[in-house]
């Protein structure tokens, strides 16, 4: 027998979980890796419009990305905290968002299974990808 509010306990247990891990590697405020430390140095140097040219280092972001990060280092500094938050709400987001497309294309059981599947291809893994100072969904 199904319990009628077993979907939307479970669906809050995981977006939650999902979120505090997120929030616990988020405050654990580690040291910036190379690619996000170079990232992190053509915005601070750049204005807004210096960062549609070609990034230093080879690095590669979308300009929303960038815009985004470099108004929150405006606001908050260029420490680490500030330069992930924007990677931080877009990887709470994301099972939610994940879970919203799923359920409207296979119903409410496959929105379900897709956050843990999402959550689990990722490399590094979820948690730790949604508090990196850089964009996250690249291939390899």
């Amino acid at each position: 027998m199904k319990t009628p509010g077993a979907r939307p306990i479970a669906l809050g247990a995981v977006l939650s979980l999902g979120a505090l891990l997120r929030l616990l590697e988020y405050l654990g405020n580690r040291s910036l890796w190379l690619d996000e430390a170079m990232l992190a140095l053509g915005i601070g140097r750049r204005g807004y419009l210096g960062l549609f040219a070609p990034l230093d280092y080879d690095q590669v972001a979308a300009p929303l990305f960038l815009w985004a990060v470099k108004t929150v280092s405006l606001i908050g500094g260029m420490g680490e905290l500030a330069l992930r938050f924007v990677p931080l709400v877009a990887g709470v987001m994301l099972p939610w968002t994940v879970w919203r497309m799923t359920r409207s294309l296979g119903g409410p059981a496959a929105g379900l299974i897709a956050i843990p599947s999402t959550e689990a291809s990722h490399r590094p893994p979820g948690a730790r990808t949604g508090a990196r100072a850089r964009p996250s969904l690249r291939s390899g």
